[in-house]
């Protein structure tokens, strides 16, 4: 949908400030009001006819301009191209100064040109908004002057074009918006790769680039400067096999041009091997440039370039397990290590490489002269970076308690608590109460759904005699909630609270579709609990239904009824009998008859 500009970059209508509306006499407010509601209506051609009369009542008010630049508005959005242009044209005419109105009319203008097909039409409108100094500030200027370039392209135009484009770019800066980054693509490609020229490359960064201090005056002295534009290089790169000869050639070019710069340079060197392979295909060659460039420079202890070096082999398994194998903890430290991992699980992806290493360093590591710091620093990479719980809690063990108070241990084992509870047990562990900290283990695993861990808890708070009757039930129940409903019936008979107890077992045996034991459970709470007998009788009959076993549902109805005469469940199994058409029992005739 076009919007109040025409361009699908805006998303609101062109309105009146709230200056421009203080400035309104009553009757100008009255009669534009109407006209902006019909407007907002779509009601666009009682809208264009209210526009007119307040256009012809009102000849010297101060939102003239507005009032004319809708009047083209509506005719647009009611498909009247040619009127919505002579608006326009009239309003663009009259009003040059009006910044705010004309730079949309223009714009419009232009697209209901490109709608009619005269693309001629819409250059000329477009190039009257960028060619405009104080036209070209409006923030509708750069969508023109975007669009004006890339007809000029599609119409093989390329100087024209390219000067637009560059005019765009340099007026937006650094903004980083969508239309910069498109205006600075389009010239770095046209001197990359369609029309390849460095040296206007070069005059091309100077305009856009914002001068660093230090920076030289000449850009091609700058690592910075070329980093750009290997970038540029391979944006565009892409070839298919068919033009092979034509990558090969480009590829080439630039390496040429770049050949000798910054010879102890990484990133440069780096970037100039890439730009090779693009040339040669050829990756045992492009291994051997990096190879030779890091044995150049290499300096003992420097692990940070040993790094560089694993994030710049990306992609190739071997030279990447070859370079991490180099670094170690005597050099690099516990940052070292972090640093390389990052590199490889997040950049490199090589999770398996990269758990492989840190369980070598870990075998290697002096654990009796590593701070807890260090220790909890090397938890957090395994469990984090490496998503090993196993590796965290081990290296949980080997974190030194001694000369810590119980405060400093639970507040240690509280934080490791926050990435798993397994890794955390170590330090409850070592807790003076450690009643205390299995409870609050507990807790834990409960709240985080981790059945696994709170029963290994429960089962060790079986064993206290305080806590052992509350860990039983707790087993039972936790097993039940997590569906382990066998199990569950094994803990609940340990359980020594019945009946309660064993209509828990009744439900498990429901659960797994066993009716035979959930009626002998029911059973023996009917014989055991008298208080139950009712409820107990009555719920076999509708296991009976449920199981869809009429008979035996039918039978179990009219024990209750007979047998628990007077009670709910008697009262609710004869509503039941007479669904199922079961006449009701007859009572013994005294007499005989």
């Amino acid at each position: 949908m076009v919007s109040a500009f025409g361009a699908e970059e805006e998303k609101e209508e062109l309105s009146l400030s709230d200056r421009e509306i203080n400035r309104l006499d009553v009757f100008e407010d009255r009669v534009l009001s109407k006209a902006d509601a019909a407007f907002s209506r779509e009601q666009y051609d009682e809208a264009l006819g209210q526009y007119d009369s307040f256009a012809q009542k009102f000849l010297d008010s101060p939102v003239l301009p507005y009032v004319l630049f809708r009047k083209g508005r509506c005719a647009q959005l009611a498909g009247k191209l040619p009127e919505a242009i002579e608006q326009y044209q009239q309003m663009a005419q009259r009003f040059p100064g009006a910044a705010k109105y004309i730079v949309p009319a223009l714009y419009n203008m232009a697209e209901c040109h490109l709608q009619g097909g005269a693309s001629d039409e819409a250059v000329k409108a477009w190039a009257a908004i960028a060619e405009n100094e104080e036209y070209a500030k409006s923030p509708l200027a750069a969508a023109a002057v975007a669009k004006l370039a890339a007809v000029l392209s599609k119409e093989d135009k390329q100087a024209e074009a390219m000067a637009y484009y560059e005019r765009m770019a340099v007026s937006l800066g650094d903004s980083g918006s969508e239309l910069a980054q498109q205006a600075i693509g389009a010239v770095v490609r046209q001197y990359v790769r369609t029309e390849p020229d460095e040296a206007k490359l070069r005059e091309f960064y100077k305009k856009i680039q914002p001068a660093a201090d230090d920076a030289p005056d000449d850009p091609s002295k700058s690592p910075a400067y070329w980093k750009w534009v290997r970038e540029g290089i391979q944006a565009n790169g892409e070839f298919s096999w068919s033009e092979r000869d034509q990558r090969k050639t480009y590829f080439e070019s630039w390496a040429a041009i770049m050949e000798g710069k910054f010879p102890e340079s990484d990133e440069f060197q780096i970037g100039l091997a890439s730009i090779r392979y693009g040339a040669d295909r050829d990756r045992d060659k492009w291994a051997e440039r990096l190879d030779e460039q890091f044995k150049k420079h290499q300096q003992e202890g420097d692990w940070n370039r040993i790094i560089e070096f694993v994030r710049a082999y990306k992609g190739n398994w071997t030279k990447i397990k070859e370079y991490a194998a180099m670094l170690d903890y005597k050099t690099s430290g516990i940052e070292g290590i972090s640093q390389l991992l990052d590199v490889l699980c997040n950049e490199q992806q090589e999770n398996y490489l990269a758990k492989r290493r840190f369980q070598e360093f870990c075998e290697n590591l002096p654990f009796d002269e590593l701070s807890n710091d260090d220790v909890e620093k090397l938890i957090l990479l395994a469990h984090e970076v490496l998503g090993d719980s196993t590796a965290a809690k081990g290296l949980a063990e080997k974190l030194n308690f001694d000369g810590l108070s119980d405060a400093d241990k639970l507040k240690l084992a509280r934080k490791l608590l926050k990435m798993d509870g397994a890794i955390a047990e170590p330090v409850y562990a070592s807790l003076s109460d450690q009643l205390a900290g299995k409870l609050e283990l507990l807790e834990h695993y409960e709240k985080s759904d981790d059945v696994a861990g709170a029963l290994r808890i429960i089962d060790e708070l079986a064993g206290v005699e305080k806590y052992a009757a509350k860990a039983r039930a707790k087993k039972a129940e936790l097993l039940r909630s997590s569906q382990r409903y066998s199990e569950a019936i094994e803990a609940y008979k340990l359980v020594d609270n019945p009946p309660d107890n064993l209509w828990q077992i009744v439900e498990c045996c429901v659960a797994i579709d066993d009716l035979e034991k959930a009626v002998e459970q029911l059973e023996e709470i009917e014989s055991g609990y008298e208080d139950q007998a009712a409820k107990a009788a009555y719920r076999i009959a509708c296991l009976y239904r449920d199981a869809e076993e009429t008979q035996k549902h039918a039978a179990a109805l009219r024990k209750v009824i007979d047998k628990y005469a007077g009670t709910a469940e008697a009262a609710q199994a004869e509503k039941e009998q007479e669904l199922l058409g079961v006449p009701p029992a007859m009572p013994d005739d005294p007499f005989g008859r």
